[in-house]
C-alpha cells in the first residue's frame, strides 16, 4: 500500500464531530485497520453467543491466526465509498495486539497491510520493553486524578492545567505484570461519566519515534460497553480527554501516538503525568497524585489472570487469602471451584479450549467476573 494512499486516507477521513448529540465516550478494545489486496480473502464474520465474531477467510493461515485471538468486531472502513482501493479496508477490534504481532510475521506484506488508527502503518516491532524508570513509578500504585490540560495551536497561551473538584476525581491502580510485561490499568472509582474501564498497557511503539523512553501504548483490553453521554454533559469534555488520552476513547483521530509517563522535578512529590499528541498541533495531559488506600479500601478489580503458552496453570495476579474462585463454561456449568491457591495459580489444563467466565469473590463479598479464553 503506497504511501500516498495513506495520506489521502488521512485528509479524506479525519474529521472530530464536537456537536454531535450523543455518543459513546469508551471503545476499549483495541482496533487496526487491514488492507486486503486481494478480496477473495476478506474473511466472512460469524457472530457468536458471546459477543464475539469468528473469522474464516480463504487464507487458511490467516484463518488459523483469527482463531487464536477474541475478536469482537469486522466490519468495512468506508462503507460509502466506491473507490477499490477504500473498499477492501476493514477495521478489526481485538482483545489484544499479540494478534497484530502474529499477524506481522506470520502472513505476507504483499497480500496485506496493517495500521493503526488513520495515521500508522504498522510494521515490526511494534512494542519497546517497559521502561524500568516506568515500572518503577506505575507498580502497585493507586493515583488520583487531579488536574487536566488541553493544549493546541491558538490557545493565546490559555492552556494551564484546570484543577478538578472531588466529584470528578478518578482513581486508577497500576500493577506490572512481569511475565508478559504490561501495565495493568483499573478504574477504582467510576469516571466522570459514571464509567469504569481495565486495561493493559504496553511499552510504546518505536515506529516512527525518535525517543521512545517512558512511553506506552494500549495492549490489551475487553470491550466494554459504557454510558450515552450528550455533548452539552458537564462530565462530557473531561470524559472525552481520559479516554482519548488512555487511548479507550471512541475518536482514534483526536490523539493520537504513544502515550508519554512524565515524573520529574517539575511536578511535585508522588505526582505523575500522561500525555498524548493531539491533532490539533498540540498535546493533552493527565496530571496525577499518588493516593494513599488501605487494603480494604482497594476492591477486587485488582486481580487480573493470564496464561503463558505450554503452561498448564492460569497465573493470578493481586491474589489475597480470602479469594475464592469459580470457572463456568458458556452453559452456565461450573467447571471448577477453588479456595485455597498455591503461588497464585490454578491447574486448568483439564479444560478444553474455548471460552469460560472466571467468578471471583473477595473480602466483603466483593465480586468480579471476567472471561477467560483457554488455549
Amino acid at each position: 500500500m503506497k504511501k500516498i494512499y495513506i495520506l489521502a486516507l488521512i485528509i479524506s477521513c479525519f474529521s472530530i464531530d464536537f456537536m454531535s448529540s450523543q455518543e459513546d465516550v469508551i471503545c476499549s478494545a483495541p482496533d487496526a485497520r487491514i488492507y486486503f489486496s486481494s478480496a477473495d480473502n476478506i474473511p466472512e464474520v460469524s457472530t457468536n453467543s458471546d459477543g464475539t465474531v469468528t473469522l474464516t477467510s480463504s487464507d487458511e493461515n490467516l484463518t488459523d491466526i483469527f482463531n487464536n485471538y477474541v475478536i469482537y468486531d469486522f466490519y468495512r472502513t468506508y462503507p460509502d465509498s466506491s473507490s477499490d482501493f477504500f473498499s477492501k479496508i476493514y477495521t478489526i477490534i481485538f482483545e489484544t495486539k499479540d494478534l497484530i504481532e502474529d499477524l506481522l510475521f506470520n502472513v505476507s506484506s504483499e497480500d496485506y497491510e496493517f495500521f493503526e488508527g488513520e495515521f500508522y502503518d504498522l510494521s515490526l516491532p511494534i512494542r519497546n520493553p517497559i521502561d524500568a524508570s516506568t515500572i518503577t513509578a506505575l507498580d502497585n500504585k493507586t493515583f488520583e486524578l487531579i488536574a487536566y490540560q488541553n493544549v493546541f495551536d491558538g490557545c493565546d497561551g490559555d492552556c494551564g492545567f484546570i484543577q478538578l473538584s472531588g466529584d470528578d476525581n478518578l482513581l486508577i491502580e497500576f500493577n506490572y505484570d512481569e511475565t508478559q510485561d504490561l501495565i495493568l490499568a483499573e478504574s477504582i472509582t467510576e469516571t466522570p461519566c459514571g464509567n469504569d474501564f481495565a486495561f493493559a498497557l504496553a511499552g510504546g511503539n518505536p515506529q516512527g519515534f525518535t525517543n521512545t523512553d517512558n512511553q506506552l501504548q494500549l495492549w490489551q483490553a475487553e470491550n466494554l460497553s459504557a454510558t450515552m453521554v450528550n455533548f452539552n454533559d458537564p462530565c462530557y469534555h473531561l470524559e472525552f480527554t481520559i479516554n482519548n488520552i488512555l487511548d479507550i476513547g471512541c475518536n482514534d483521530t483526536y490523539n493520537y501516538g504513544n502515550i508519554t509517563l512524565n515524573v520529574d522535578a517539575n511536578l511535585e512529590e508522588g505526582e505523575m503525568s500522561l500525555r498524548r499528541l493531539n491533532a490539533i498541533f498540540g498535546f493533552d495531559v493527565l496530571l496525577f497524585t499518588e493516593a494513599d488506600l488501605s487494603v480494604e479500601e482497594k476492591p477486587m478489580k485488582n486481580l487480573f489472570f493470564f496464561e503463558q503458552e505450554g503452561n498448564p496453570y492460569l497465573q493470578i495476579s493481586n491474589l489475597n487469602e480470602q479469594t475464592e474462585l469459580q470457572i463456568f463454561d458458556l452453559s452456565g456449568r461450573v467447571c471448577l471451584e477453588q479456595q485455597k491457591f498455591q503461588n497464585n495459580k490454578i491447574d486448568v489444563s483439564h479444560l478444553e479450549s474455548g471460552l469460560y467466565l472466571i467468578n471471583t469473590v473477595g473480602m466483603n463479598n466483593q465480586q468480579k467476573i471476567v472471561k477467560f479464553l483457554k488455549k
